[in-house]
């Protein structure tokens, strides 16, 4: 029996970070998205996006319209 691993069989079959993006969504969560969601401010937000961008091919198919141009704001300045 061949112990190796195949490359294409990965954990959760590679669509653990294809979830939907939750920040904001949650009817327990008090902090609007607008408020919570600030790459161009935040560094550990726009850290977290360069990482995803570089990782993942479906990054921002996570992301909608308006969280994707403050991205590109964000990389931009």
């Amino acid at each position: 029996m061949d112990s190796s691993n195949n490359s294409s069989e990965q954990l959760g079959g590679g669509a653990i970070n294809e979830k939907q993006r939750t920040l904001g969504n949650s009817a327990n969560n008090v902090h609007e998205k607008e408020e919570s969601w600030d790459p161009s401010n935040k560094l550990s937000h726009i850290l977290h996006s360069i990482v995803g961008l570089d990782r993942y091919p479906n990054y921002l198919s996570r992301y909608d319209e308006s969280d994707i141009a403050a991205i590109e704001h964000a990389l931009e300045q």
